[in-house]
């Protein structure tokens, strides 16, 4: 079931990262968001790598040490060739 639900809903350690930025616990929101991006790179789930990235990539710039800065650009680049080469309008907006 477990598997079932990554593969429709992406990792639900993105879910948790998310939760962890909103209460400004940035290094556990970096390891969920980790961890989401090798799932879903692993279960082959393009749109929900492209969300975790630019969810990761929102966190990097809200906690804005100054190494967090370029992986956050990078983070984006890739989300976006993604969602271009997809076609997935809603991740551009």
């Amino acid at each position: 079931m477990a598997a079932v639900y990554a593969w429709i809903l992406g990792s639900p350690a993105r879910s948790l990262g998310v939760l962890a930025t909103a209460l400004g616990r940035y290094d556990l929101a970096e390891a969920h968001f980790e961890v989401a991006l090798e799932t879903n790179e692993h279960i082959r789930a393009p749109y929900w790598t492209a969300r975790t990235q630019l969810e990761f990539a929102e966190m990097l710039h809200e906690r804005g040490a100054s190494s967090d800065l370029s992986r956050a650009d990078a983070l984006v680049q890739r989300a976006r060739q993604v969602a271009h080469k997809r076609g997935y309008q809603g991740l551009l907006a």
